[in-house]
């Protein structure tokens, strides 16, 4: 049943890495993204992990990230990270980890570059990069011991930026109230 469902929407060509995607398809698109990684979810959840598979492998397919990126929130692909992770597709999750570390790292980079008054009014926005890099640093070192040691550099290559950028942050905020700077 949910192969034919699946194979019953056209996509449009959005595999096409020329193609461009305005803001309101592109939003579509993460839609569509988020709605088959919570099919995966609920299939993984009733045991039916090949189906899962399918869903997650077909969404990389016809919403590729070379056109749709990755993103943390709008397309909810920490969770097919989490989904390929627990069907045992480490490099198919990895790889996602991977993109949402990288976008937050660049992210973070750009905030701290602005003037005062520029990071000031997006210190919010730069905060979040921080809460979702974390949350993905914390997902890699999850799998350290489960996986093999290229893992272990991976996941201690993002701990190090991470830390890298907010000593960057505190040097540019103060240290939070209760720690003494040195």
């Amino acid at each position: 049943m949910y192969d034919n469902l699946m194979h019953k929407f056209k996509f449009g060509g959005i595999d096409n890495p020329d193609i461009y995607l305005d803001e309101t398809v592109l939003r579509m698109c993460q839609t569509h993204r988020r709605m088959f990684i919570q099919l995966a979810t609920q299939l993984i959840k009733e045991g039916k992990k090949d189906k899962a598979l399918k869903a997650l492998d077909y969404c990389s397919e016809v919403i590729p990230s070379t056109t749709v990126p990755h993103d943390y929130i709008m397309s909810s692909s920490k969770e097919m990270a989490d989904d390929y992770l627990a069907l045992g597709e480490k490099e198919k999750g990895e790889a996602i980890l991977n993109d949402l570390a990288n976008k937050s790292v660049e992210y973070i980079t750009w905030y701290l570059s602005l003037d005062d008054d520029r990071f000031t009014g997006s210190y919010e926005e730069c905060m979040r990069h921080f809460y979702i890099l974390d949350d993905v640093c914390k997902a890699l070192a999850a799998l350290d011991g489960k996986q093999t040691d290229e893992l272990s550099e991976t996941a201690a290559h993002y701990a190090k930026k991470f830390d890298q950028l907010y000593q960057l942050l505190e040097q540019r905020i103060g240290a939070p109230k209760g720690e003494v700077n040195n």
